[in-house]
């Protein structure tokens, strides 16, 4: 019963003419990843808006952690004067320090295509 379920995954794993892997494949799967890596990379070059969204949901969530980290020290310092000012700042630097360094680190780096891949 157990080799007829061994034969069927190993079925299963050599479909559409692939072998199935084994331990001399070993040296090959690192090239592969890094060509499967490259080609995500070129792909996220070519989708423009998706680094916008990235970008913008960075920057929110580091914006709403900013307000929730307020909220938690006030509420446990007690203090109960300029709330506004305080949340307004606390809001939007996160945000703004997020955005602008995702769009020097990342997308510039992603776009000028530093993001090189050897075999070693």
């Amino acid at each position: 019963m157990l080799n007829k379920i061994l034969k069927v995954f190993k079925m299963a794993a050599s479909m559409h003419g692939q072998p199935s892997p084994s331990l001399e494949d070993a040296k090959l799967r690192r090239p592969m990843v890094i060509e499967i890596i490259e080609k995500n990379f070129d792909y996220l070059r070519k989708e423009m808006t998706q680094n916008i969204y990235q970008m913008a949901t960075f920057g929110t969530t580091a914006g709403f952690s900013g307000i929730f980290s307020n909220f938690l020290f006030r509420r446990c310092f007690k203090v109960k004067h300029d709330a506004l000012k305080t949340y307004a700042s606390l809001a939007t630097l996160p945000f703004l320090s997020t955005v602008v360094t995702d769009k020097l680190f990342v997308i510039d780096a992603l776009y000028s295509g530093e993001f090189k891949f050897t075999n070693v």
